[in-house]
């Protein structure tokens, strides 16, 4: 072969197009075994679309038909799809299932079952998976999430029946118990305790925990108490400094998992706030929100500042 042919040849192969190494769209391949006439969703805010006869599967001409029409349908959901789903045609399948809470606050030690909501009602498959992000900080056992080591994580749960994830924030604070020897300063709250509408006796102090926070801190846990007649709370608070801190009052629902914040704020001064003959109203009720970790003291609608009687 001569100088000119292999020139030439070079030539040729050289101003060949190159083969594109990338496509102008991704798509998510369906599940091999999705039945006949399923549907397959997208996000919340796409269109569901019937997939055709033989859109999966198949052999022959009408099996070619049928993957180019799926190729088709599944590069249109690929554009607007975000962790799609595929919903089978059973109408007793979960066609939407939900964690009834965002947020679950545990002590060490304390269990929770998280509700859930299944609709339609009537599903027949409501077996779930339930996992956590961190299995130090909590893991499950028996469909209940168990506290272990202070810190925050995810609770995630997956239908059996068509794989759908709900997910909520999982909060665990120390073994709740008063540290007097912590800091050197003091003050005490004398209360008469109500917990929406019920008065706080000795016999809740297992189940609902009053405590004082500053921010995330624990600095104080309510102790009832008895003089003469008069059943009172009181809650010791210690502090750092003697005339520096805002603390805030919560009661935590040990059955529930929950945490709530009076909507009140005591700056700590060393004064008491109530005495033995008049009592502070410490009221848990309808204006007392939600604690979320991480969020702040201020975060609470409309704090009133306790001023010293």
């Amino acid at each position: 072969m001569t100088n000119e042919n292999i020139e030439t040849m070079t030539t040729n192969h050289t101003n060949q197009a190159p083969h594109s190494a990338s496509h102008s769209a991704s798509w998510v391949p369906a599940p091999p075994s999705a039945p006949e006439g399923a549907i397959i969703e997208t996000s919340p805010n796409s269109k569901t679309i019937e997939a055709p006869s033989g859109a999966v599967g198949g052999a022959g001409t009408s099996g070619a038909k049928g993957l180019l029409a799926a190729c088709c349908l599944l590069l249109m959901t690929g554009l607007t799809a975000c962790g799609d789903y595929w919903e089978a045609g059973d109408p007793t399948a979960a066609g939407n299932m939900t964690l009834e809470r965002r947020v679950v606050n545990l002590v060490v030690g304390d269990r929770y079952k998280i509700p859930v909501v299944f609709f339609p009602d009537k599903t027949a498959n409501k077996e779930l998976w339930w996992r956590t992000g961190n299995e130090q900080i909590a893991r499950f056992s028996n469909d209940s999430i168990v506290a272990y080591s202070e810190g925050t994580t995810l609770a995630y749960a997956t239908s059996v029946s068509d794989r759908r994830t709900d997910s909520c924030l999982v909060n665990v604070l120390p073994m709740m118990y008063d540290n007097p020897y912590l800091y050197p300063y003091d003050m005490v709250v004398y209360a008469d305790v109500t917990v929406h509408g019920k008065k706080y006796t000795k016999a809740d102090e297992d189940s609902l925990i009053i405590c004082a926070y500053h921010y995330d801190e624990l600095r104080g846990i309510g102790k009832m108490r008895r003089w003469k007649d008069i059943d009172y709370m009181e809650i010791r608070i210690w502090n750092p400094f003697r005339n520096l801190g805002r603390i805030a009052l919560r009661c935590y629902y040990r059955g529930k998992a929950l945490i709530e914040q009076h909507p009140s704020i005591i700056e700590f001064d060393g004064r008491a706030r109530g005495t033995l003959s008049d009592l502070f109203p410490l009221d848990f009720d309808d204006s007392a929100m939600e604690y979320i970790p991480g969020e702040d003291d201020d975060i609470v609608v409309e704090v009133d500042t306790i001023a010293a009687n």
